[in-house]
């Protein structure tokens, strides 16, 4: 292949990574820029370490960036993004949360959470939860936190707002009661529960206020319910 025709491929794959780049294909970009590394060295080894990132392939990010290091006459720039990249190592979860891959950082504070019992952990986790709506699961993450830490300032607040969005809920179910919206005041006693699922007089307000919307419920499950909520 003549050389006008090698250069002409490269142009075609570094093209066509930066268009998998741009729609956040990372692989098919590294692919891209590696086909077309005699292009441009420095600036392909930095735009494959960008790509790695994103993977949180902090490894092989550093690798590339140090080869753009040994070749580039703007080492300055590179070294600050040595130096981010190294921080990100150390703290894989805040590389996640930053990149909003929070599925993804939520598996990973899973996986922390079974080695070590830390409260910064839970909080964490508990925004996640949030994050996802899944606000009981955020409580009791909360929970375990303020277990940990009874003074935890973070896990403090969190949980007060739960509790008054909780109190809201509530209130705003007793309020579509004495209008005798059953069904939406079911609906707001329930969310009043999602939001603080220990607190034994929601359960009775629903149990007692909305027993005939309620049909399959017996009085022991309605006790077991409350017992298990309050244990858990």
């Amino acid at each position: 292949m003549k050389s006008s025709d090698i250069v002409s491929v490269s142009f075609l794959s570094y093209q066509e990574g930066n268009r998998y780049f741009s729609q956040g294909e990372w692989e098919k970009a590294i692919t891209c820029f590696t086909k077309a590394l005699n292009l441009d060295p420095t600036k392909l080894y930095e735009q494959k370490a960008e790509a790695f990132l994103q993977l949180c392939d902090f490894k092989s990010a550093m690798m590339h960036l140090r080869k753009a290091y040994s070749l580039s006459s703007r080492k300055e720039s590179v070294i600050a993004r040595l130096a981010f990249v190294s921080h990100l190592q150390v703290n894989p979860i805040a590389c996640l949360a930053a990149m909003k891959r929070f599925n993804d950082c939520l598996q990973m504070v899973n996986e922390e959470v079974a080695q070590e019992k830390n409260a910064d952990l839970f909080v964490l986790r508990a925004r996640l939860y949030e994050h996802f709506g899944k606000v009981t699961l955020c409580f009791h993450n909360l929970q375990d936190a303020l277990a940990l830490e009874p003074n935890h300032a973070e896990a403090q607040v969190m949980m007060s707002n739960l509790k008054k969005e909780a109190q809201r809920s509530r209130d705003q179910a007793a309020t579509k009661a004495v209008k005798a919206n059953l069904k939406a005041a079911l609906v707001k006693i329930n969310r009043a529960i999602d939001y603080n699922p220990v607190e034994a007089s929601y359960f009775l307000f629903r149990y007692e206020g909305f027993w005939d919307l309620l049909p399959d419920v017996s009085p022991a499950s309605v006790a077991n319910g409350i017992f298990q909520r309050l244990c858990c």
